[in-house]
């Protein structure tokens, strides 16, 4: 059995064992979103009017999961 976590919050990595878990960047989505809404401030634009901006997760790779039969 494996298991995957999400958000790669800061106990994932000192459970037994330690979760393999997906990262979004929080970091990375403060600093977008606050560049965007000040662009839109400066630029008198509504959200409609500006491109989604998509944020590329990482896989944080521990050991709540094993590699897959399939590939031995």
């Amino acid at each position: 059995v494996s298991i995957v976590g999400f958000d790669n919050i800061a106990i994932a990595a000192y459970t037994v064992p330690p979760l393999t878990t997906v990262s979004q960047s929080g970091i990375e989505m403060g600093r977008a979103s606050a560049s965007l809404l000040l662009d839109m401030i400066e630029s008198d634009r509504t959200g409609d009017e500006v491109a989604d901006i998509v944020l590329q997760p990482t896989l944080v790779v521990r050991d709540s999961t094993a590699r897959s039969r399939d590939l031995d």
